[in-house]
Formats: C-alpha cells, structure tokens, sequence
C-alpha cells in the first residue's frame, strides 16, 4: 500500500516536494478481483446453501443473489434472468427496484384473469341470483296466502249475507203468505222489507257469479 501525491518536506532541498505524483507522466491502470473478494462470493453461496437445508424458502427467494454469487460463466445470465422472472411475479419489493425495472414493470400487459377466480365469481353471482329466486318465491308465496286469505273470508261474508237475504225473504214470503190468508188484498210488502228483499236478490246474483 503506498500514498500517491503525498506532499513532504525534502530535506536536501529544505522545500515541500510531492512524492509519486501521478500528475507527472502516463500510467496504465489495471484491476483485479482480490482473493478476498472471491472468497465473500463463496462465503455467500455456501451460506445460501447451508441456510436452504433449514429454509428451502431461501433459495426461491433469493435466486438471482445465489446465480449472481456464483464465480463461474453464465451465471451473471441465469442471474438476470431469474430476476426478470421475480420482478414478473412481484417477488421483488418495490424499494428495490431500480428505475429501468420500474419502467419494464410498467411496460407489461396486465395478467390474464385467473381461470379459479373467475369461477368463483361465477359461482358467487349465480348463488346471488339463487337467493334472489328464493326471496322472490316466498314473496309470491306470501301474496298468494293472503289473497286465498281475503278470498275466503269474502265467501264466508257472502254465505253470511246470503243466508241472512234468504231469512229476510222467507219473512217477507210469510208476511205476505199471512195477508193472503186473511183475504186483505192491495197488501205490499213494508219499506224496509222491499229493499231487503231486493239486496238478497242481488247478493244471489252476485254470489253466483263468483268463480
């Protein structure tokens, strides 16, 4: 390890001087990955591995860091691929997206519908349409009682008002059968009678037509 444009004081010359200065001529750079770097790759991948025995989670949910943990061809590819795949299925958080995986995401087209859900929404509206069918039978139900209901009580009206027309006219017929008898002829029938008898006529004639 060495310090460059490092300023000192130059005893000989009693000035500051600077020491490998590479501001003076033209250097050629190369790098290299250290051992160090190389065995934290390894360090990583044994880890996943030994983890996965425990949580075979971990090798699903961090597939594209065990690929890219990896020092060997082709499993920067596999890498990339893998996480493509996961940003697809939403396994990516959001906060670790970059910018171009958020613009890719966007990109997509939305999902086929989910063949299980949609038959189950089917399911849902036609259970729906079920109870709406049954709601409306009972009510049918319910309005067809109380008609039979009101129907039956305006028959036994009617038999009553008719049994009552039929006493009220075998009274007036006896009251005019006594006026015979006793030779009084021109004799008609009190008021109140007449119009009773001719309510019992029509209440008949009503009854008759009933269905």
């Amino acid at each position: 390890m060495v310090i460059i444009n490092q300023r000192v004081f130059d005893t000989e010359s009693q000035q500051p001087v600077e020491v490998i200065d590479l501001s003076k001529g033209v250097y050629d750079v190369t790098c290299d990955v250290s051992k160090a770097f190389k065995n934290r790759q390894g360090e990583t991948v044994n880890s996943m591995i030994e983890m996965a025995a425990i949580d075979p989670t971990v090798i699903q949910e961090g597939k594209d860091i065990l690929y890219k943990s990896v020092n060997a061809p082709g499993f920067d590819i596999l890498a990339s691929r893998a996480r493509q795949n996961m940003i697809l299925s939403g396994q990516i958080p959001e906060d670790e997206l970059t910018d171009e995986e958020r613009e890719f995401l966007e990109a997509q087209p939305p999902p086929p519908p989910d063949p299980v859900t949609e038959a189950l929404e089917r399911q849902a509206d036609n259970d729906d349409d079920k109870i709406t069918l049954e709601g409306m039978k009972h009510e049918l139900n319910e309005q067809k009682f109380e008609f039979e209901k009101s129907q039956s009580s305006m028959t036994e009206a009617f038999e009553n008002i008719k049994i009552m027309a039929q006493a009220l006219k075998d009274q007036a017929t006896a009251y005019k059968s006594l006026a015979d008898s006793k030779g009084i002829e021109g004799v008609e029938l009190p008021g109140i009678d007449r119009i009773l008898v001719g309510q019992a006529a029509t209440v008949a004639e009503t009854q008759a037509e009933q269905p």
